[in-house]
């Protein structure tokens, strides 16, 4: 058995983790997916019926089916670049393809279940503030910053927290596996971290991924960002770290091990899991700093950027959405963490060939898309 005493972590090092101007509030467009396979196999049965192709319609976007677009896009004087967008989409119609499938219903928040009799409500638990001295460059010139409205809670929506304290290997599957851990403990956090909670367990329930608990590092926990004298978001009560979660009942997400937790991103099955928890994660959270960083590689930083938006086009941002792109696109993103000419080509491909990269609500938009469409993914 390996100890590993966890504690909140956030490295928050990027410039990107400042506090950005606010975009317009956005929220999931209920629109068509024109790169589900429903969509595609749409396309497909057009294609045969108005150029008589014989494409198998099988809802992938392959070569055939690229090649068969641009050919059908040249004949009605559109750009030939194999994407069909809202006008070759109307062409198609106007051809006699007969109207696209309906628009999926997005992710949104469902109501929580009733509490069960004598859970244990949120209560206030203001912080006062008080002198900070860990990990700061200059200890003792520092003060914690009083936080009137932290809330203390041990579960959200009838899911508990835990935390874990040890962890071993799984003999039957070599998986890492948690082997102690502190039952129910309360975490400390603002409304707003709650409230991303509540709407990360929501939107769980709905893609057929219920837990039984989730598995944290904690929260409040007043430091500064390691190496410098600038406060961690964790120092606000803003944040809180997610190790994993343990499922309902085994079956369904549970197919090998009754909980998923991020020390397990390697495997190839656990990160099919972990992508989508990671991606239902990212739909209320403002930032999420996950496997792809080697000092996040056994827990997901979780925060509200103390107001602000999420930090489109910063590096934990972009990375995962890199690798959304390259499963949603079937092809290779490179990770580069950066918004590159191939990231910014995969954007433009799955909004249908609409250029969101300058007009920052719809990239968000976009983003709320790409991550609605990854978690509902098996």
């Amino acid at each position: 058995m390996t100890r590993l005493p966890l504690s909140p972590e956030s490295f928050e090092t990027d410039s990107e983790f400042t506090v950005v101007p606010e975009w317009l509030e956005t929220s999931l467009e209920s629109e068509v997916d024109r790169h589900s396979s429903a969509y595609v196999r749409w396309v497909q049965r057009g294609l045969n019926q108005i150029q008589r192709t014989r494409l198998a319609v099988d809802g992938v976007l392959g070569a055939s089916t690229r090649s068969a677009i641009r050919s059908f896009q040249r004949g009605r004087a559109l750009r030939a670049d194999g994407i069909v967008g809202a006008k070759t989409e109307r062409a198609l119609i106007d051809a006699g393809a007969g109207p696209p499938p309906a628009p999926a219903a997005p992710l949104r928040p469902i109501p929580s279940a009733p509490s069960q009799p004598g859970a244990a409500p949120a209560r206030a638990c203001p912080e006062p503030a008080r002198r900070l001295e860990d990990r700061c460059l200059h200890p003792g010139t520092k003060t914690c910053p009083a936080i009137p409205d932290l809330v203390c809670l041990k579960a959200v929506d009838d899911v508990p927290f835990e935390y874990p304290e040890g962890f071993g290997r799984d003999p039957g599957t070599g998986l890492t596996v948690v082997t102690r851990r502190q039952s129910t403990r309360t975490q400390r956090f603002i409304p707003s971290v709650k409230d991303a909670l509540s709407r990360f367990i929501a939107d769980m329930r709905r893609v057929g991924m219920p837990m039984e608990a989730i598995l944290t590092a904690g929260s409040l926990y007043c430091r500064c960002i390691s190496r410098s004298d600038n406060f961690s978001n964790h120092s606000f009560g803003d944040a809180i770290d997610i190790v994993g979660v343990r499922w309902a009942a085994m079956g369904g997400p549970a197919s090998r091990l009754r909980e998923t937790i991020v020390h397990n991103f390697g495997d190839p099955e656990q990160r099919t899991l972990l992508r989508r928890i990671n991606a239902c994660l990212r739909l209320p959270f403002k930032i999420v700093i996950d496997y792809h960083r080697t000092d996040h590689q056994d827990h997901f930083h979780c925060d509200m950027n103390r107001g602000g938006e999420r930090p489109a086009r910063g590096a934990t941002t972009l990375v995962f959405v890199q690798e959304a792109l390259s499963l949603v696109l079937g092809r290779r993103i490179p990770s580069t963490g950066r918004l590159d000419a191939a990231t910014q080509q995969g954007l433009r491909e799955f909004s249908g060939g609409t250029d969101v990269v300058t007009d920052g609500p719809q990239l968000q938009q976009t983003l709320n898309r790409l991550f609605t469409r990854l978690a509902a993914s098996r």
